[in-house]
């Protein structure tokens, strides 16, 4: 993962130097795909939609005919984002792709602590990590026995891996995947109850899902599909007495594992469906049977017309608008998907700058010349009549004096030609870097520019062994683009985690 996090104390001026991409929220159900995106604001909606897929693509969260989704996907593109070279992307998944856990675990330093929390995930997880895509928080709150809580999360990657193959090859990119769970938390902590714990009951047309929440963090989650209720024989109408009795089969054991796992018991509640009246009815119904107190739902105006069935994408679209330096939330993705968004952002901030200095300068330019034909040309007058008479001391002085600035202002015209021809060279040696890196095999930390007193990079990676780093000099050295690379022995440091170093390239 490159790291590359450039900071400014405004928030104005960091919006400004750093522009981020608009990330857009996908969330693919069985039979619906939801679009919804913020325009880096959550006051500003700029997109809000919803489609239906023919059944059978999707059975239980999982991807059975991606072909199918491919085809789906890439109209979808066409239509929505038709003059977008790339579709940035938060993608919330069902939770049958997903497991989560909390650990409490003693409060160890950094390192031991990030041991602590990998050897516990291994013991519990019902996959292995080869076998998932691994993530986890350190919430830092201490418990009554002095323990720091870890939230752990794993995403089966043979159930991710199809949806991520499908959208990379229909021009979207993703920088984020989470379960629909954790995209309800942080809409409920953002909009609904940020301190209480709170049941959620999602009530979907391909089964129904219960959520544990303390804020923005999610304590629990179970979905139980129809599929799994009724085995072959689904019902073609899902009847309120079904749902009072399987809601009576599931809720004394939530609040009761609730209570024995967070000594404090749930008293509020949500319920969200696409049937309107159906959750009315059942609302009514869970306050009177087990005392629970449904949420006063206040949206935003900009949300105020949205149904409760679009909470989850919803949800998911906030964590688009968070800058990406700053978003520590799990991700079950490929670590290659932040790598990504880094490189095209860097190539972006260094494509705008480099425009703009650039135009900086031809605007010098032109005030230069506007002032070569009139204050120089006027100099250049006076001087030829001083010629015609006998020259004093005093002039000979003045005659060496401008013939200085004479030279200095030629040497500023060339130097601003040369600037011109800058940002070509950006694009280039970047992307030269960012590929030979990838190809050998280097995790780049850093990559640091000088342009004084020469044009130089200093790039700080990592690597396993000190041959790939050999590799990524000489495949930079190929390139034609660098005047010198200087990698001494001295730089290569060997560490537990690899081998660092330190290079060093004049353009």
């Amino acid at each position: 993962m490159i790291n590359m996090k450039f900071r400014f104390r405004s928030k104005d001026w960091h919006n400004l130097l750093v522009p981020e991409f608009t990330i857009n929220a996908i969330y693919i159900e069985d039979r619906m795909v939801r679009v919804f995106c913020f325009d880096k604001e959550i006051n500003r909606v700029i997109k809000a939609k919803k489609y239906a897929l023919p059944k059978g693509i999707i059975e239980e969260g999982i991807l059975k005919q991606p072909d199918q989704l491919k085809a789906f996907l890439d109209s979808l593109n066409k239509k929505l984002w038709s003059k977008e070279k790339n579709v940035w992307v938060v993608l919330a998944l069902p939770s049958a792709n997903f497991f989560t856990n909390i650990l409490n675990l003693p409060d160890l330093d950094k390192d031991r602590f990030y041991e602590a929390v990998i050897f516990n995930t291994q013991m519990i997880a019902p996959i292995s990590l080869e076998e998932a895509y691994f993530d986890w928080e350190d919430w830092g709150s201490l418990n009554v026995n002095g323990e720091k809580e870890a939230f752990i999360a794993l995403g089966i990657k043979k159930q991710i891996d199809p949806y991520l193959d499908v959208l990379n090859e229909t021009g979207f990119s993703v920088v984020a995947v989470e379960p629909l769970a954790l995209s309800l938390a942080r809409f409920n902590n953002e909009f609904i109850e940020k301190q209480d714990p709170v049941l959620i009951i999602d009530l979907r047309s391909e089964g129904i899902e219960f959520i544990i929440t303390e804020g923005k963090k999610i304590i629990y989650f179970d979905f139980d599909s129809w599929q799994e209720i009724f085995g072959k024989k689904v019902p073609k109408a899902i009847t309120l007495e079904f749902l009072k009795k399987h809601i009576s089969k599931e809720m004394p054991m939530l609040l009761n594992f609730y209570s024995l796992k967070r000594k404090q018991i749930i008293q509020k509640f949500i319920f969200l469906s696409f049937d309107a009246k159906l959750a009315n009815a059942l609302i009514q119904w869970i306050y009177v049977q087990y005392q629970l107190s449904p949420l006063e739902i206040k949206l935003p105006l900009n949300l105020s017309r949205v149904g409760r069935d679009w909470f989850g994408v919803i949800g998911a679209a906030m964590r688009g608008i968070i800058p990406r330096n700053q978003d520590t939330i799990v991700s079950l993705a490929p670590v290659g998907t932040e790598k990504s968004y880094e490189q095209h952002h860097l190539l972006r901030i260094v494509s705008l700058w480099s425009k703009s200095i650039i135009t900086v300068f031809s605007i010098l330019v032109l005030l230069l010349g506007v002032i070569s034909n009139t204050f120089f040309n006027n100099i250049e007058n006076q001087y030829q009549k001083a010629v015609a008479k006998p020259l004093d001391q005093k002039t000979i002085e003045k005659e060496t004096v401008l013939e200085q600035e004479v030279e200095e202002f030629n040497n500023l015209v060339v130097k601003i030609a040369q600037a011109q021809k800058y940002e070509k060279n950006w694009q280039e040696i970047l992307e030269e870097i960012f590929n030979s890196a990838n190809s050998s095999s280097i995790n780049l930390k850093r990559v640091l520019f000088s342009a004084s007193p020469a044009n130089n990079i200093t790039i700080q990676g990592q690597s396993s062994t000190k041959e790939s780093i050999v590799k990524f000099r000489d495949t930079l050295g190929l390139s034609g683009l660098f005047i010198d690379i200087s990698l001494p022995l001295s730089a290569l440091v060997e560490t537990s985690d690899g081998v660092t170093f330190s290079l060093s390239l004049q353009i």
